[in-house]
């Protein structure tokens, strides 16, 4: 527009329009200024703030970028690593963790980082520059760009060191309580004011066969009988309230087993609240030494008493005491022996003479007085025992006034005792307990060789050097028995006369006791039993020999009887068959069937040999008369006679024997052996095989045998087995074929019969080699 055209007026108008707008622009710009001048003052008190509260912190503030980098830290990092927040800048928080601390951390923070995470509560340990750990606490929130690009993380870490190690040792203290706990024996509980279990040690759940969680929270008295629950609640009530000290309620395994106990509890604090604490004591130990002693007490076949030692009065007494001294029960209980008359304190002293320092007395001689006067003489013995946390003196009295009348008739007995010796047609002497001869019957010198006019070379000397070494520990054995209480002992022993020969003597011995009934020699009668020995020792070899034979004859019988069966089974199947379909069946099919049983006619006769040569020679019957013959005459029938079986299976036999060599054996008996070796060869090699019959002259004066084949062979364990009726080996041929082994066995004793020896060399999978030797 061209102001020029304007008037006046619309220009002052145009002008104050202006003016307005820009006295609009300045109050804008003016506020503006005034805004930022407040926003910058603002924000420089909360930054104020900000540096004063970080500062007042007594957590460590701190920046990283994304890669984990310090990019700030508060003036705490001397505190936390005794570094300067400048040495801090540039490094990472793994540059102050051991390396297995960083690279656990360093999984952690990986995977926060990837998800863009806050950190919360994360543990772990660094090490500040004196070398000291120190345990972090981390928390942080993650710093975004506006395109919500990670920057890195802005955070607070917590020194709760103390507070780790404060947590660790009330860990070790738990632990250390729990299994101080759990290796005391006795029942600990831990009950609620209720009476409901809420902890026991290992005891009670290995114990009483229940588990943690069958146990906590239900009542204690679960663990009582269920009959006696009532009163043990009671008792435990009374406990509680100080009137009892202990509940004798006995508990029961979870399988109804009772464990006699004494239960004690208290009151007290378990984590901060009422609890009662219960103590069960197994007392089944003493409970069972007090039975023992009680048990031992009564049936004491001695008198025994029990006193109190203060004031000597009896407790108890066995009923041998009331038979012996003739009191009834109620006139000694509570009363002393000098009160009763028994023990008068002359008697009472002469005994403690004998006593040692801690008052016992062992067999101590005193007379007492029963209740009817008479008088009788013992062997006291006595010693002070604690039961408990009582003292009491434990007597025990051996009547022996029977033994004094009859010393008497003992010294006679012995006069009359000699007098039997001597007259005895057997030998007769006795000896002391450790051998020594001290009186020896004349017939007992004959037996032994020695002359009755120097009986001299007898007495004086030990048993021992009469009785041949390999009897001494049987000797020894019989004296320990015989003076340790048996009657007497019966035995055989090998004995040497004075010549030294040895023969058999039975030797019949027995104590001979003193007036106290003490053991002080040994009575012995001995007769020669060497031909009754003899007789025994044959008539056992006989009864052994028979019955081995019995029971190898059982044995071989019952392996005969079964492949018996397999050729006459065959035999009767081709029979039936033909009988029934024979004007059917083709004259191949007839061929096939005569075949196979000619092969089962031919199996049943090489049983039968084998089972007649092996009677006949187990019943020792059958002649043996060698002869000289060509050996190729001896072997050439057994190869026809094995040749049909050996083509069967396209095995050729080869004979490498000369026309020459001359043997001289029994021909039926040759041809017996050489026929059950190649057949056995036969058995155990496979089609197209090949057997090799060898011999050659060894020695000058024998011939040396063999038959080798290239069949399935054996092992060493199967070798040792051969030859054995009692381990016959019954195994299948390479084409099922059966047998007994017991061609072996004749091949053997025929070979022996010969004055020969025989010999197996074999191996698994590439074949055997049995040979033999018969002298020229």
């Amino acid at each position: 527009m061209n102001y020029e055209d304007k008037t006046k007026e619309e220009l002052i108008q145009e002008l104050q329009a202006m003016q307005k707008n820009v006295d609009e622009l300045k109050s804008s710009y003016d506020f503006a200024i005034d805004g930022r001048i407040r926003i910058e003052k603002a924000l420089k008190e909360s930054e104020d703030r900000l540096k004063d509260i970080v500062f007042s912190m007594a957590d460590w503030v701190w920046e990283v970028d994304q890669n984990g980098v310090y990019t700030y830290s508060s003036h705490k990092s001397i505190d936390f690593f005794g570094q300067t927040r400048d040495y801090l800048i540039g490094r990472t928080p793994f540059d102050f963790m051991l390396p297995a601390e960083a690279r656990r951390v360093g999984a952690i923070f990986s995977e926060i980082v990837k998800n863009k995470e806050p950190i919360k509560d994360l543990e772990n340990w660094s090490i500040g520059k004196n070398g000291n750990k120190t345990c972090l606490l981390t928390n942080a929130v993650p710093i975004l760009d506006e395109d919500g690009n990670l920057k890195g993380y802005r955070g607070v870490d917590k020194d709760i060191t103390e507070r780790k190690q404060a947590e660790e040792l009330l860990v070790q203290i738990q632990t250390n309580y729990e299994t101080f706990f759990n290796t005391i024996d006795d029942f600990l509980y831990v009950l609620d004011e209720q009476g409901n279990i809420i902890h026991t040690n290992t005891t009670v759940t290995g114990r009483l066969g229940y588990t943690r969680d069958e146990l906590i929270g239900k009542a204690v008295l679960l663990v009582h009988p269920p009959e006696r629950r009532e009163e043990a609640g009671k008792i435990v009530s009374e406990m509680l309230l100080g009137i009892t000290e202990f509940c004798p309620i006995p508990v029961m395994t979870k399988s109804g087993i009772q464990i006699p106990v004494e239960t004690r509890v208290n009151s007290g604090v378990w984590n901060g609240k009422p609890a009662i604490f219960g103590v069960s004591k197994d007392i089944s130990k003493i409970k069972l030494s007090e039975e023992k002693f009680s048990k031992l007490f009564h049936i004491n076949p001695f008198a025994c008493g029990l006193s109190d030692l203060e004031d000597g009065k009896y407790i108890e007494v066995n009923d041998v005491f009331y038979a012996l001294l003739g009191f009834e029960k109620d006139e000694v209980m509570g009363h002393t022996a000098f009160e009763l008359g028994i023990l008068t304190p002359k008697t009472a002293k002469a005994v403690l003479k004998k006593a040692d320092a801690n008052g016992k007395v062992v067999d101590g001689e005193a007379d007492l007085k029963a209740k009817n006067g008479e008088i009788k003489h013992v062997l006291l013995s006595a010693e002070n025992i604690y039961i408990q946390d009582k003292k009491y003196r434990f007597t025990v009295v051996h009547d022996v006034t029977e033994r004094k009348q009859a010393e008497k008739i003992l010294h006679e007995a012995n006069k009359k005792m000699e007098a039997m010796i001597l007259a005895s047609p057997d030998g007769v002497g006795i000896a002391s307990l450790n051998g020594k001869v001290s009186l020896v019957s004349d017939n007992l010198y004959s037996m032994y060789g020695y002359p009755l006019d120097k009986k001299e070379e007898l007495l004086g000397r030990n048993v021992f050097e009469f009785i041949d070494a390999s009897s001494h520990e049987k000797l020894k054995e019989n004296i320990t028995k015989v003076i340790s209480g048996t009657d007497k002992t019966i035995s055989e022993y090998l004995a040497i006369k004075k010549d030294g020969t040895r023969f058999f003597v039975e030797i019949n011995s027995a104590i001979l006791r003193n007036s106290v009934g003490e053991p002080v020699e040994i009575l012995f009668v001995e007769r020669d039993v060497t031909e009754r020995k003899r007789a025994e020792n044959a008539l056992k070899l006989k009864s052994e020999e028979l019955f081995k034979a019995n029971a190898e004859k059982d044995k071989f019988f019952s392996i005969i009887a079964h492949d018996l069966r397999s050729p006459f089974q065959t035999l009767l199947g081709y029979t039936r068959m033909m009988v029934e379909n024979l004007p059917n069946l083709k004259l191949d099919e007839i061929q096939l069937m005569a075949s196979e049983m000619r092969n089962s006619a031919n199996k049943l006769l090489n049983l039968l040999e084998n089972l007649l040569q092996w009677s006949q020679m187990q019943r020792g019957i059958g002649g043996f008369e060698p002869q000289s013959f060509s050996l190729m005459d001896g072997i050439g029938p057994v190869i026809e006679l094995v040749l049909e079986a050996a083509e069967k299976k396209t095995i050729r036999i080869i004979n490498h024997v000369t026309e020459d060599m001359r043997i001289t054996a029994d021909p039926k008996m040759f041809e017996s052996i050489m026929r059950n070796l190649v057949f056995n060869a036969i058995k155990f090699t496979p089609k197209g095989g090949t057997i090799d019959i060898t011999a050659r002259a060894i020695n000058g004066n024998a011939v040396e045998i063999s038959v080798r084949d290239n069949g399935i062979g054996m092992n060493i364990k199967m070798i040792e087995r051969l030859f054995r009726l009692d381990e016959l080996i019954i195994s299948k041929g390479t084409d099922g074929e059966s047998g007994t082994g017991l061609g072996l066995i004749i091949f053997k004793d025929f070979v022996e019969k010969h004055g020969g020896k025989v010999w197996v060399e074999s191996e698994e999978n590439v074949g055997s080699v049995f040979s033999f030797t018969i002298p020229f």
